[in-house]
């Protein structure tokens, strides 16, 4: 039997490219570091001055009981769009528990906004500290994140250090925790 001509072109495309990612390797041109961080990652301090604002409402932005008007509005919106999707997933699948944000979703949320540094913006914790604190799995916490920048509740920028391991043997570059921003 022969092969198709799809198949051909994926070997063909396959080995051009481990021949590249090889070349690329041993001429020290690869645009991949090799480090062990995520993509799209920033160095710290690159971007925070940019994406982090004082929290609040109006001219209380940056006060306690500004921004806690706001986590409030916040977290009514959250619970009425979980409440209406939930009543929706039932309507279509019977034995559905939760709405689009889910009930780990809004505890991520307020852990969030009590995390939060009202008068610069700042929230960067683990996502270990998020599911210490919601008493939550690492997993459960992590996909509650998705489903809360998913919704526009929140946004992140991933982030890296450098090290000071210049001219040694080893990464030169360590993850650190996300950037957060609560969105509205």
């Amino acid at each position: 039997m022969t092969a198709s001509f799809g198949d051909k072109a994926s070997s063909l495309v396959g080995a051009l490219g481990a021949a590249l990612s090889a070349r690329e390797s041993a001429n020290g041109t690869s645009p991949r570091s090799g480090q062990p961080v995520w993509r799209n990652s920033y160095y710290e301090g690159q971007l925070e001055d940019r994406i982090w604002r004082p929290i609040g409402i109006g001219r209380q932005r940056g006060t306690r009981k500004g921004a806690s008007r706001l986590a409030g509005a916040v977290l009514k919106a959250a619970r009425a769009l979980d409440l209406r999707t939930r009543k929706e997933r039932k309507g279509k699948t019977p034995g559905v528990r939760n709405g689009v944000l889910g009930e780990i979703g809004i505890a991520v949320l307020e852990t969030l906004y009590g995390l939060v540094d009202y008068a610069t913006g700042r929230l960067e914790p683990a996502i270990n500290t998020i599911a210490e604190r919601t008493g939550y799995s690492y997993s459960a916490v992590h996909n509650a994140l998705a489903r809360l920048r998913d919704r526009g509740f929140l946004k992140w920028i991933r982030r890296s250090r450098k090290t000071e391991n210049k001219g040694e043997a080893g990464p030169q570059v360590v993850q650190i925790p996300n950037a957060y921003v609560s969105s509205p």
